[in-house]
């Protein structure tokens, strides 16, 4: 494989060494290994007594020989040999951003190794004493490796590091999403949800902003608006700029809240005692003789103000919704604005 004209990244991911001609499978894993991995003493690695790499050194047993990090060593080295076939086929921007995540998906590997080789190390807490706590904090900072590496490979479809977001108008969507998290449904499990309308502080240009380095980390960005909420304006602006596509946007005809089957509904608000001595059948005329949303309704019918309820009910519907096997009804899913929102979010991926 040709290489001439590209570059990796350096040891400090700072500067550029330069690749200059063909590559095999193999050279391309030494060079990389040659220029990315240091030497290191594995006895100043908590893992170091019991890792297959170590090598105690023959006239120290408390010491070891000085070696390049075998577990990165192989790391680096399988990546390649797996993806030289893929590799092989792609055009020059497509090499480069591979390489370029493959320095930050080297730099992960090693630096975790090295962080839970410390957190294993007991004389290295007792040194540092009541600093001890800050050096745990210390691992925070590796997801900075991750989100490069989900920016350079983003657009790599082998690798499909590419991950949905969802952004909801309110925070009781999110907090529904968040009770059907205790479902442990992978819908809902590795689903990011993401408030641009709420209370106060939301802007379209932050929202915009926040899209914007969503996307730039490999996420697809998905959205729901209300027809006549308070924030589509923003939701319309979104839309409009590009930054999604309308494939990926649910509208519910009014709110969320206005999508709820009313069975379900009087469920929940049964389940907060908020309609109490009314039966199911009586609560289901009453709201479908009011015209308007759902807030109208309940307020006109019963006198509930949901507004400062919102929350709670949102939560409350999701805990039935966990209890109920609702993706087979079929008059749920495909009759009803919610079974569709649902049906919505089941297909992200």
């Amino acid at each position: 494989m040709d290489c001439t004209g590209l570059t990796i990244f350096d040891i400090y991911g700072v500067d550029r060494v330069p690749l200059n001609g063909v590559y095999s499978q193999e050279s391309l894993a030494d060079k990389l290994i040659e220029e990315w991995i240091p030497y290191f003493e594995c006895h100043k690695c908590g893992r170091w007594d019991y890792c297959k790499f170590a090598e105690k050194h023959p006239v120290n047993p408390a010491r070891s020989v000085d070696i390049k990090c075998g577990v990165a060593v192989d790391c680096v080295r399988n990546l390649v040999n797996s993806a030289f076939p893929l590799i092989e086929k792609m055009d020059r921007t497509q090499l480069q951003n591979f390489l370029d995540g493959a320095f930050n998906f080297f730099s992960f590997i090693y630096s975790c190794e090295q962080w839970i080789g410390m957190n294993m190390d007991k004389g290295f807490h007792e040194y540092f004493r009541e600093y001890a706590p800050y050096v745990y904090s210390r691992v925070a900072p590796l997801r900075a490796h991750l989100d490069s590496l989900a920016f350079y490979w983003k657009d790599l479809p082998e690798f499909k590091t590419k991950s949905p977001v969802l952004f909801v108008e309110g925070y009781s969507e999110k907090a529904f999403f968040d009770e059907l998290r205790k479902s442990h449904s992978s819908w809902f499990l590795d689903l990011n949800v993401e408030v641009y309308g709420g209370k106060g502080n939301r802007r379209s240009k932050r929202i915009q902003m926040l899209l914007e380095r969503y996307k730039q980390q490999g996420f697809v960005v998905h959205a729901q608006g209300d027809a006549d909420g308070k924030n589509t304006d923003i939701f319309r602006g979104l839309v409009e700029s590009g930054l999604i596509v309308e494939e990926h946007t649910f509208v519910f005809e009014h709110d969320f809240e206005s999508a709820i089957p009313l069975p379900l509904a009087y469920a929940a608000l049964t389940d907060m005692g908020h309609i109490e001595g009314v039966t199911r059948e009586e609560f289901i005329d009453k709201m479908k003789s009011i015209n308007g949303r759902f807030s109208e309704k309940l307020s006109g019918a019963f006198g509930v103000n949901i507004e400062p309820l919102k929350m709670e009910f949102a939560v409350v519907v999701g805990d039935i919704l966990n209890h109920s096997i609702w993706w087979n009804n079929d008059d749920f899913m495909e009759k009803t604005e919610f079974g569709r929102f649902l049906r919505f979010v089941q297909r992200i991926r």
